[in-house]
């Protein structure tokens, strides 16, 4: 196939207080061999930092690629996410925040050929790495997903019911599913998350392929949506129970289907409460999932029990502290 009829891609980029990261996000973007056109969308929402000063400096620099849209005031992160799609030209969208980047130079190129050669398919995913800081130091867990836990080949809106498995950064999807995003129902409900919602409107047109290597990284930053605190990641997860009710009301279907999404929220509730130390956060994680058709899991009694002794913030967060070595112990630093 010729450059000319290659599919064009558009790359969006939100960006907020990235300074330190944005660079290499937009040099892993511009590296890509992809042969045919590519359009990088930088939403930059009113940083703080350096942010906006160097993706102008790349957009000066890259004219024709590097498109910055910015404001003088900070819109949000879902306001930010619908005006790149609106402004995004391609036939296919693919992700990278402004933290993250890609390390795969042909990144772009396979999965467009992956779509080319999976016309049922609406958007494709593959593994990553993650880095986490340690006293100034960079952590690299390579081919995270991989190692953590096994995914499936096509992942459906009904996998996505049950749980998250695709990470932003990693994705490319068709424009059509992208871009009718901002005006569905699921954009509409303002979730504290963006990323999974978008997911579960385009699995509407078809599943999810797997490109099944690493593609891309994902920084965990401390203070970033989801790095900030068992008290906020408790207000996240739950936005996740409210999220599956209205995604499967929204698809048509009975309410017994929400029940897989619940119970694995219940294991992230109960697991966030235990890595806090905790107890009423772990009573509050128990309650509530039962309302959004749970079953009760045998290990409950023994966790209420737990929640009610003061060991139980000795446990919880000693059993963070030895998780938390066992992975550096396995990965190396960058």
């Amino acid at each position: 196939m010729t450059a000319e009829r290659l599919p064009r891609i558009s790359v969006v980029v939100l960006a907020y207080n990235h300074g330190p990261y944005i660079a290499q996000c937009l040099e892993g973007i511009l590296a890509q061999d992809y042969a045919g056109q590519v359009e990088v969308l930088v939403g930059e929402d009113h940083s703080s930092d350096d942010t906006l000063a160097t993706v102008k400096r790349y957009a000066a620099l890259n004219p024709n690629t590097v498109h910055v849209l910015t404001s003088d005031t900070n819109v949000g992160m879902h306001a930010n996410h619908r005006r790149l799609l609106d402004a995004a030209s391609g036939d296919l969208v693919a992700y990278c925040e402004g933290d993250d980047y890609w390390q795969a130079t042909d990144k772009l190129t396979v999965q467009a050929n992956h779509l080319a050669r999976h016309p049922h398919h609406v958007g494709v995913h593959s593994d990553v790495d993650h880095i986490i800081p340690v006293r100034h130091r960079w952590y690299v867990m390579r081919d995270y997903w991989t190692k953590h836990i096994e995914r499936p080949a096509e992942t459906t809106f009904d996998d996505l019911l049950i749980r998250n498995t695709v990470q932003t950064c990693s994705l490319m999807i068709r424009a059509e599913a992208a871009t009718s995003y901002p005006s569905s129902t699921l954009a509409r409900g303002r979730y504290q998350i963006e990323d999974w919602p978008l997911f579960l409107h385009a699995t509407t047109f078809g599943p999810f392929g797997l490109v099944d290597r690493s593609l891309a990284t994902y920084r965990r930053l401390p203070g970033s949506a989801t790095q900030q605190g068992p008290a906020a990641a408790e207000r996240r997860i739950m936005d996740q129970l409210r999220l599956v009710d209205n995604a499967v009301e929204l698809a048509g279907l009975p309410l017994e289907r929400r029940r897989a999404g619940a119970e694995t929220t219940r294991d992230a509730l109960v697991w966030n409460a235990l890595s806090a130390g905790d107890g009423a956060m772990l009573i509050r994680a128990l309650d509530v999932p039962s309302e959004h058709g749970a079953n009760p899991h045998p290990r409950d009694a023994l966790l209420r029990r737990l929640a009610s002794l003061p060991v139980a913030t000795v446990l919880g967060r000693g059993a963070t502290r030895v998780i938390q070595a066992r992975q550096l112990l396995k990965y190396r630093p960058e």
